[in-house]
């Protein structure tokens, strides 16, 4: 039978994963807003170039997140994205809330002063992305904000510097690097100050 007169298959016989999402590879960002006077960092494993000339880049935001409610209002952010070197802070950003914990206070952390909006950048990334906020798409449960590029910065020897990547945990490439946790530990939450654990929520 010709590939032509093969009967095709309902897609509603085909079930679809649930985690297929998780399933694949992308990069791994962080996202610096304001909040007032405080500066909030989040990871956001869905960060992409969306458009070449201008250079417009995206990150999709859950409803969990706080950092949802905050780049509106805000109408700017930067996007860090991580060298492999970077999964602890990684994994910090995206297991504690602004509201529980000031994630800028961590020794991991190192912020550098942006030129062009009033919110600071994560330093030791691959690139860091200075962005103006130009638009908001909704989807049924996430939310994308796309941002015009404004800035760039890179390190010193760029082609040194190697992307930390997510595909079930985050890894380098073909190697698991120091500081990151295996896909089976990956919700267990660091210790936080004083010896409590806040609760997890989306940063």
């Amino acid at each position: 039978m010709s590939l032509a007169t093969q009967p095709s298959v309902p897609s509603t016989d085909i079930p679809i994963p649930p985690d297929l999402w998780k399933r694949l590879t992308s990069t791994v960002g962080l996202v610096t807003v304001r909040d007032g006077e405080r500066v909030n960092i989040m990871s956001a494993e869905w960060s992409y170039f969306v458009n070449k000339q201008p250079l417009w880049v995206a990150v999709v935001l859950g409803p969990r997140s706080a950092t949802r409610e905050l780049i509106g209002p805000a109408g700017e952010f930067c996007l860090t994205l991580c060298a492999e070197d970077q999964a602890a802070l990684a994994d910090l950003a995206g297991s504690f809330s602004i509201r529980d914990l000031d994630k800028t206070s961590s020794e991991l952390v190192s912020l550098a002063a942006a030129r062009l909006v009033s919110v600071p950048w994560v330093d030791g990334g691959v690139v860091a992305l200075e962005c103006q906020l130009r638009q908001e798409i909704a989807f049924p449960v996430h939310r994308m904000f796309v941002g015009e590029v404004v800035a760039a910065h890179l390190p010193e020897r760029p082609d040194s510097v190697r992307p930390l990547v997510k595909h079930g945990g985050c890894t380098s490439w073909g190697s698991v690097p120091s500081g990151a946790r295996s896909p089976s530990s990956r919700n267990a939450a660091p210790p936080a100050p004083y010896g409590s654990v806040p609760p997890r929520r989306r940063s």
